[in-house]
């Protein structure tokens, strides 16, 4: 370190350097500070400058920066740029270009303004500092949390400029630079307030309380996660992702409770349940606590957080009697997955009526050749325009006839998931669905879903259990337009809905969204978004029709399977 003399000598040069003899008593000094990067702005502190100049050449303005970095000769990058802005602007003998010392605090003695003229500054030292000795700071808005202090403050009339307004800046430096007391008066508001607000003992219990909170968290968080493990609720093969799968059961557990607690990739912990429809309905006993250890501890109380779950382990029972009208509508948009769909079909005592929509008559001679040795009935293949992607041809092409004709709707579509870039990512979302609706490794699921919706009336859809938190993204705008025309009322925040647009129903649970007569034109031009569209708003309020004709909804699960 620097012996005392060391020091004193320092801090004699920062005064000579700041207020030479001969620069006369009423000189103004602004005073910038930081290492000399564009960052800092140090060509926005010389811009400023030339303004201010310019604004009130009456004042004996002095600019000065201090900072690292400074060299003309050897920094071609910056320095070279902002020595020949100074000497264009004319203010060579005005702007002082001091390397970095320790007197900073003899600068801010004989400062008069701080000019913080960062494009990106969080919330620098020299400017609280600064303003501890009583300087206004003045700065840019939207660049730096010392504009926000400061308009909390009340200052940001004085001191805060539109962003990276040099013009604005140079009045705001002018008007402190022409009225002594005015800048006596910023300044002092400023030191009280940074003095009560950049208080240490205040920031240290600030910390303490943070920890203390972060503390209780983990104990919380690690406690609901015993509750829950405890229970044998938990279904790791539902909740977690399949590249997971390695993990423990403990270790699924408390990852998540961790994604709930942080908001981060909420997931289902077992199907049937969901956590966010008893956050909202429900509610917990304790502030933060896990929804699904809230449950437990409540005593697994019954509510529409819960809804009936028709499992691939549950035995195949009766299939709807001969006279039940069953129809599939399939939406064929790549021909090569149809096989998949019915290879999966032929598994199933019931083979239901078929309705087939395409996108191209090309595609509409392929698919009916190969549905030729189908073992139903295929009633039409029909060419229809491509829009509405698969919801369109389901209201709009086939509706009016699903509802006149038939008991039970499926409504299955051929998905690749094109615009998302892992291909694998959309296989395994597709043969989950088709897994869960139809069946496969899985038995004959599409037996299952209709003899149980033939023996429980009050079931008017099904479908796949995702195991995915879903929200409204960027569709409730379309929602809600939609949902007013349907009289739905208010949306909830969270639900569970077919992700991805595949089910089956009592074809009076389409009459809803039949009934709003859609037309080919209502429905949005491709390419459509991943997110937020009127199709992706359909899909999300099929199940919230269920209730105004006293239905409700179920979900399926097949264990094992997950995405």
């Amino acid at each position: 370190g620097l012996s005392d003399e060391q020091l004193r000598s320092e801090q004699r040069r920062i005064r000579r350097l700041m207020r030479p003899k001969g620069a006369g008593d009423q000189a103004v000094v602004v005073l910038g500070a930081g290492t000399v990067h564009i960052r800092k702005g140090v060509d926005l502190f010389i811009q400023c400058a030339a303004r201010a100049v310019l604004v009130a050449p009456e004042v004996d303005y002095r600019f000065v920066w201090v900072g690292a970095g400074y060299d003309p000769l050897w920094d071609a990058n910056y320095s070279v740029f902002l020595a020949d802005q100074i000497h264009r602007a004319g203010l060579d003998g005005r702007i002082v270009m001091i390397d970095e010392s320790v007197a900073i605090e003899t600068a801010y003695e004989e400062a008069d303004l701080f000019l913080l003229s960062s494009r990106l500054d969080p919330l620098p030292n020299v400017a609280i500092e600064s303003m501890a000795f009583g300087l206004p700071v003045l700065c840019f808005d939207e660049t730096t949390g010392i504009a926000d202090f400061l308009k909390v403050a009340g200052l940001g009339e004085h001191c805060v400029a539109k962003f990276l307004d040099s013009a604005d800046m140079a009045e705001k430096l002018s008007a402190l630079a022409t009225s002594k007391s005015l800048r006596e008066e910023v300044g002092a508001r400023s030191r009280e307030a940074s003095t009560a607000f950049f208080n240490a003992n205040k920031y240290f219990a600030g910390l303490a309380a943070v920890a203390e909170t972060a503390c209780d968290r983990v104990q919380r968080e690690k406690e609901d996660a015993r509750v829950i493990l405890e229970s044998g609720l938990f279904r790791k093969d539902f909740a977690l992702q399949p590249y997971l799968a390695s993990l423990t059961v403990a270790q699924s557990v408390r990852r998540h409770v961790r994604a709930w607690a942080s908001g981060i990739d909420r997931r289902k912990p077992f199907p049937g349940f969901h956590p966010g429809v008893y956050l909202d309905q429900h509610g917990l006993a304790a502030f933060g606590a896990d929804p699904l250890a809230d449950y437990l501890r409540a005593g697994r109380p019954d509510g529409p957080w819960l809804c009936p779950v028709i499992s691939s382990s549950a035995p195949e029972g009766p299939a709807p009697p001969g006279d039940s009208r069953v129809v599939l509508h399939l939406h064929v948009h790549y021909p090569e997955l149809l096989s998949d769909i019915t290879t999966r079909l032929s598994q199933n005592q019931i083979l239901p009526d078929l309705l087939v929509s395409v996108s191209s008559e090309e595609t509409r001679l392929r698919v009916a050749a190969d549905l030729e040795e189908y073992g139903g009935r295929v009633i039409a293949v029909r060419a229809v325009p491509n829009r509405g992607r698969d919801i369109g041809p389901l209201i709009t092409a086939f509706g009016p006839q699903i509802l006149s004709d038939y008991d039970y709707v499926g409504h299955i579509h051929t998905k690749k998931s094109a615009a998302v870039k892992d291909a694998a990512l959309g296989a395994t979302w597709f043969r989950f669905l088709l897994e869960n609706l139809i069946g496969g490794g899985s038995g004959a699921m599409a037996d299952r879903i209709l003899s149980v919706m033939h023996e429980d009336p009050s079931i008017g859809m099904t479908f796949p259990d995702d195991p995915h938190v879903v929200s409204w993204g960027g569709n409730r705008p379309f929602a809600e337009d939609l949902a007013a025309r349907l009289g739905l009322g208010e949306l909830p925040e969270h639900w569970s809905f077919p992700v991805g647009t595949m089910f089956w129903a009592r074809t009076e649970a389409l009459a809803p969204l039949v009934g709003l007569d859609l037309d080919w034109e209502d429905y949005p031009e491709e390419p459509l978004p991943y997110d937020g569209s009127r199709l992706h708003a359909i899909e999300r309020l099929l199940p919230l029709t269920l209730p105004r004709i006293n239905l409700r909804s179920a979900t399926t699960n097949v264990f094992g399977c997950t995405r």
